[in-house]
């Protein structure tokens, strides 16, 4: 599971048509792939575990702490397998913008929120860029920023082989025209 959603994370978190999806079941997968991975280590923790607290109180509060560390530790893994996945799709991009490569215009054509679920749905906000690629029209998601404008014109710079891999260069004139 930790595998699958790691892939699922460095493969597809730059596509704002899966964006959401995959935020949502790679951390599901990761909790439950950790959870999993975690299981002889609680059973190890639930074999120290006195009857009471009456009986042995020190005994009871290690078991208490040894529990809570456990889970706090397969937390940060979680968080850090999220942020590694992150982080591998952020140099898959840039490897195949390092190779082949194609140049068209593209326009900020509004914003976009899209959801995701973890315990409660949540949304993320990206301005949306319509370029056009041998024909086909792709719509993909840019993170805001205050150089981006709604409506402009951009460079963008798309790889041959996934041209939803793409990055965004400097504004180009209005009477540039774009279909």
């Amino acid at each position: 599971m930790i595998f699958v959603s790691f892939t699922l994370k460095a493969t597809l978190n730059h596509n704002m048509a899966y964006w959401g999806i995959v935020k949502s079941w790679t951390v599901f997968l990761f909790i439950i792939g950790i959870a999993v991975a975690g299981l002889p280590i609680f059973e190890w923790i639930e074999k120290s575990k006195p009857r009471t607290f009456r009986i042995d109180p020190p005994k009871f509060i290690f078991y208490v702490i040894k529990a809570i560390i456990a889970v706090v530790i397969m937390v940060v893994i979680t968080i850090q397998l999220e942020r590694v996945g992150v982080w591998t799709n952020e140099k898959l991009v840039a490897y195949y913008l390092s190779k082949e490569t194609e140049d068209t215009v593209g326009q900020i054509i509004g914003e976009r929120k899209v959801s995701y679920t973890i315990k409660t749905t949540h949304y993320k906000r990206f301005y949306v860029i319509r370029y056009n690629v041998k024909g086909q029209i792709i719509e993909q998601g840019l993170k805001p920023s205050y150089s981006l404008n709604i409506g402009q014109i951009y460079k963008v710079t798309y790889s041959k082989e996934f041209p939803s891999i793409f990055k965004v260069g400097h504004k180009t004139k209005h009477n540039t025209v774009f279909k």
